[in-house]
């Protein structure tokens, strides 16, 4: 018996040592909701927002505490304690510093500054937070008439208190990395903190803490390649027959050459005309050239979500044709890090440094608005250089909220789960939902998994985005173009992919057509149908479109069943501007085909 108790006590000891060994600190999302009587923070009146706003601060604070209590729990496998506790020893000095400057009738809490969303907190409030907690939390389970009844006779109670304990808080402002605010989503607000394992357990036990999930991060959706080379001239075109196929305003084309060795802008010639059907021993061949809409996208606002803007790159691309009528916006609206917003006032300070590719979101912007490479060539650009953490897009969608113009925005989010992972957020999707019932159009890259990728994502799996594939324009063999008209080696696939879309790009200089890079993934997929997108609303400026409607728009304009090879679960559609009308060069000017479902 006596064996028997040892050996089960040296089992615990060592079970206990084995959860410390592989215990793990990581950063995670809180949801904190008042009540669930709440409407969503946006529609709800101002004094009810700062009563949100000071409740989550307070809870902060408690979780702070926990943290501060708890500090022997984020020991790392060799023994030390996490460096980002280091915050602690300076947040503990001013709290002492407060303490001491005060009298004995006074508390000091945190206000804990934030950029997202600022708000300015008394220094002086009132005793009851734990009373307005305990009274909220009733409120989030049980919400017949007699506990309603009760919790107004609560609140009577706690406000004739209220005289009696009066100006017994006084607040601090502090800058953590530990604990802060990201943004509110839907009725709660959603904050971010440094957790150990254990310390998990008991912030999930919080009143009004409704999720507490770990923090994930994302990936850009892009392979990389180089190339130069020069190219050869082709031109002929009826733009009356295009005008009317495609009822445009107004015709635009830019003229490409084509070669068939390097395909500089059959990104753009691809999803302005029906499919291409090879010819064995013809003449003609292959127009590269643009067609889309005079407007162009302009008057409508791109949003990207990427790692930054790097305008030097190709400084023609972000042409702002200032004193014009085509006058457009070129902007980084800010950097986002650590799920914090910060202005940037100078376009050199408009990237992520700590990501190795900086220029993934140049790229991305110049497929989407490029004067040269891009698809809407006069909509507007705001940048918003943002970290790959999911609090980082939480960030930055909640910016969008606050600043964009319904049925006149598209967003493009080119990154997603890391290979193998499952990262789908409920905070992301119900911020997307907001986004979508304000009249804002997200666009999604489908991944670069080569496998299906609906299920458990950050973007793919959610409701009110369209997530975009890439088929394969980055080489031909002896059907000529017709050669691209099969999925991407690398691209995602599944039900949840509405439409795919040239996944390569090459940015080519005007006029010599040097090719100063080629770049392959659905990140570009996803650009270059937000381009589309813009393009659409410009010209149909008087519809407020939807995601529904814009989602509707783009199936039906798409080319149907002419991808080769596809998953059979996966809907077969190829992204198309409104113009089908297939041109073929040739000596002289002549109408091939037409195309049209």
């Amino acid at each position: 018996m006596n064996n028997c108790s040892f050996i089960f006590i040296i089992f615990i000891i060592f079970n206990y040592l084995f959860h410390c060994l592989l215990a793990e600190n990581n950063y995670y999302l809180i949801s904190i909701r008042r009540s669930s009587n709440d409407k969503e923070y946006d529609k709800e009146s101002v004094s009810t927002q700062i009563a949100i706003n000071e409740m989550v601060n307070d809870i902060m604070n408690d979780i702070y505490e926990i943290i501060e209590n708890h500090k022997e729990t984020y020991a790392l496998k060799d023994g030390s304690i996490d460096e980002k506790l280091n915050e602690l020893e300076v947040s503990s000095k001013l709290k002492k510093r407060g303490n001491n400057e005060k009298n004995n009738s006074k508390i000091m809490k945190f206000h804990f500054a934030s950029n997202n969303r600022p708000f300015k907190i008394n220094k002086k409030n009132n005793n009851n937070n734990n009373n307005k907690k305990n009274n909220n939390n009733n409120n989030n389970n049980n919400n017949n008439n007699n506990n309603n009844n009760n919790n107004n006779n609560n609140n009577n109670i706690f406000k004739t208190n209220n005289k009696k304990i009066q100006n017994i808080v006084e607040y601090t402002p502090i800058k953590s990395e530990l604990v802060k605010f990201i943004c509110p989503v839907l009725n709660y607000y959603v904050i971010r903190a440094y957790l150990s394992d254990e310390v998990v357990k008991i912030i999930k036990k919080l009143p009004n803490v409704i999720h507490c999930k770990i923090s994930k991060r994302t990936v850009a959706f892009r392979s990389i390649n180089t190339m130069e080379n020069n190219i050869s001239s082709n031109k002929y075109y009826n733009s009356e027959d295009i005008l009317n196929e495609t009822k445009w305003k107004g015709l635009e084309i830019q003229e490409n050459q084509f070669n068939n060795e390097t395909l500089a802008y059959s990104h753009l010639s691809l999803i302005s005309q029906g499919q291409y059907k090879y010819t064995e021993n013809s003449n003609y061949t292959y127009d590269n050239n643009y067609y889309f809409p005079s407007t162009a996208g302009k008057g409508i606002d791109l949003y990207v979500i990427d790692s930054g803007l790097n305008i030097n790159l190709h400084e023609a691309d972000f042409d702002t044709y200032k004193n014009t009528p085509d006058e457009r916006i070129i902007t980084c609206d800010g950097r986002i890090e650590n799920g914090e917003f910060n202005p940037v006032y100078k376009m050199e300070d408009c990237l992520i440094e700590s990501l190795d590719d900086d220029e993934h979101g140049t790229l991305v912007s110049i497929a989407a608005i490029g004067k040269i490479n891009g698809v809407a060539k006069k909509a507007n650009l705001h940048m918003l250089a943002t970290d790959y953490g999911d609090s980082d897009d939480l960030t930055a969608l909640d910016y969008i909220k606050q600043h964009a113009t319904p049925h006149k925005t598209v967003v493009n989010i080119s990154r997603g789960c890391e290979y193998g992972v499952e990262c789908y957020s409920q905070s992301i999707q119900n911020k997307i939902t907001e986004l979508i019932n304000y009249g804002i159009i997200i666009i999604v890259s489908a991944g670069n998994t080569y496998e299906s990728n609906c299920i458990g994502q950050i973007y793919t799996s959610c409701e009110g985005v369209i997530p975009i594939g890439a088929i394969s324009n980055n080489y031909i063999y002896d059907l000529g173009m017709e050669d691209v008209y099969e999925p991407a080696i690398y691209t995602s696939y599944g039900e949840c992919v509405d439409l795919f879309a040239p996944g390569t790009i090459r940015v080519s200089r005007e006029g010599n057509n040097e090719i100063l890079e080629m770049v392959s993934g659905t990140s570009f997929s996803s650009a270059i149908t937000a381009g589309v997108v813009a393009t659409i609303m410009s010209e149909n400026s008087n519809i407020d479109y939807t995601f529904y409607l814009m989602k509707e728009k783009l199936i039906d304009l798409s080319l149907k069943d002419v991808i080769r090879d596809l998953d059979e679960n996966t809907p077969n559609r190829f992204l198309n501007n409104g113009k089908k009308i297939v041109y073929q060069s040739s000596k002289s000017d002549v109408l091939l085909d037409e195309f049209s479902d």
